[in-house]
């Protein structure tokens, strides 16, 4: 199977997790998006034996890391699906969930930090990087659909600056 067939698997496997409702169907697809992943991370790093014995459970380690992640990002998007929908959102509701995501963000990059330094103790740095490079893209893809698919935030009405009153 080449690359392009396995992104189309990967964007696809995404696209159902984010239409699932039901918790052991959505650990269903997320397996299956995950073995999509695996298969062009496998593809995209053409390891040799030697050096896939070393690789997999450390890449298995890093995307349970991740997959922590993966589940406080859902449950991000589940509460601004949530509110969207049911027009709840207000600026204390904004504010949650923009600090929510930028701590998101910055766990994100601490796992990877973390796993770096896993990865560069068993394998050179050029070798790190590509594995690296190849998640980035990934997310990227990942990203992309999100920002697709999840509506903006819809705009308030503009406030007054205190002391002047609209008639």
């Amino acid at each position: 199977m080449n690359v392009n067939n396995l992104v189309l698997v990967f964007v696809f496997a995404l696209t159902s997790l984010q239409v699932s409702a039901e918790r052991s169907a959505m650990e269903i697809e997320r397996d299956l998006f995950q073995a999509g992943r695996k298969a062009v991370v496998a593809d995209a790093m053409s390891l040799n034996n030697q050096q896939a014995d070393v690789f997999w459970p450390l890449y298995n380690s890093y995307r349970e890391d991740m997959r922590a992640i993966g589940d406080r990002r859902y449950q991000l998007l589940k509460q601004y699906a949530d509110g969207y929908l049911n027009d709840t959102l207000t600026d204390k509701v904004a504010a949650k969930l923009l600090d929510q995501a930028i701590k998101l963000d910055q766990d994100k990059i601490k796992v990877s930090k973390k796993h770096i330094r896993i990865f560069r103790k068993a394998f050179p740095d050029m070798l790190v990087a590509r594995f690296f490079q190849i998640e980035g893209k990934l997310d990227a893809m990942v990203d992309a659909e999100l920002a697709r698919d999840v509506p903006l935030v819809p705009q308030a009405a503009p406030e007054a600056p205190t002391g002047i009153q609209l008639k």
